[in-house]
């Protein structure tokens, strides 16, 4: 269409929305364009094996950093102070005594990747404190308390769970996300098995993440959410919450939003039972 023949009729002009990230995704646009990438010895499917190939997506990852490699590189730039999550709402201190809290829990997202760039396994551990005073709530926050992620054969995680909870004591309780069908309640069930002595349960697990990290996300937003200050994990979780839903990695965020739904007896463990799917 010519420039005056598309001013006459602006109704009649076009777009097309081409995206190409270096990584083939779903947000590759035309979806028929995914058939031009191509696979490197690793399984990679790469858009360019020559000039972008994954040693030079790994370099511009930590050159770019996490805002400026989703934006340049995987074609969908997020706000710097986040999307779903405005991570600039976190603040950063010191807890209050772990005597202190109402209540304190480790959730586990597991996954069975033992290398690579797949999913991770990831434990959050969240202690919820509120100040009540003439029998209103004046303060109610949830402190982030520590984070554990990582890539390990269901050997090693199984023995990651345990050991974690002996350094984590009998006052915190554990949840386990149980993955849909079959498989995902007999490894739920197993990882019960091996917390024999703590207060355990699982969390059948329903809808997408978005929808489940839905309400962890209001109270992130709304300062609610605090970090414990020197928690070597935060850089990961900040990115994985800043660029939530679209990272390729959410693995954390799930492990925070079951964390939650926990504490707000969404999800229940232990002698009160299995509680309300979600």
């Amino acid at each position: 269409m010519m420039l005056a023949e598309a001013k006459a009729h602006p109704d009649k002009i076009k777009v097309r929305h081409i995206c190409l990230p270096g990584e083939e995704s779903d947000r590759v646009s035309p979806k028929r364009y995914r058939l031009k990438y191509q696979k490197d010895a690793q399984g990679n499917s790469l858009l360019d094996l020559v000039r972008a190939p994954r040693a030079v997506l790994e370099e511009a990852r930590i050159r770019l950093g996490p805002f400026g490699y989703s934006g340049q590189i995987e074609q969908w730039p997020v706000p710097p102070e986040g999307g779903m999550f405005k991570v600039a709402k976190i603040q950063v201190g010191i807890p209050p005594p772990l005597m202190k809290f109402r209540r304190i829990v480790r959730y586990w997202d597991k996954a069975g990747t033992e290398a690579g760039t797949g999913a991770e396994t990831a434990g959050v551990k969240m202690g919820e404190y509120v100040e009540i005073v003439g029998g209103k709530t004046l303060v109610r926050l949830f402190w982030i308390l520590d984070v554990i992620h990582g890539r390990w054969d269901s050997g090693e995680r199984e023995r990651i769970i345990r050991q974690t909870a002996d350094v984590d004591g009998k006052g915190v309780a554990v949840c386990v996300e149980q993955e849909p069908g079959s498989g995902g309640l007999e490894s739920a069930q197993g990882t019960l098995r091996n917390l024999a002595g703590f207060t355990a349960g699982r969390d059948k697990v329903t809808g997408s993440k978005e929808l489940r990290a839905d309400p962890f996300s209001v109270q992130v937003n709304e300062g609610n959410v605090r970090v414990k200050e020197g928690l070597m994990e935060w850089p990961a979780m900040r990115d994985q919450l800043a660029l939530f839903p679209f990272a390729k990695l959410k693995d954390i965020v799930d492990a925070a939003s079951g964390a939650f739904a926990v504490l707000c007896n969404r999800v229940r463990v232990g002698a009160l039972g299995g509680g309300p799917q979600r």
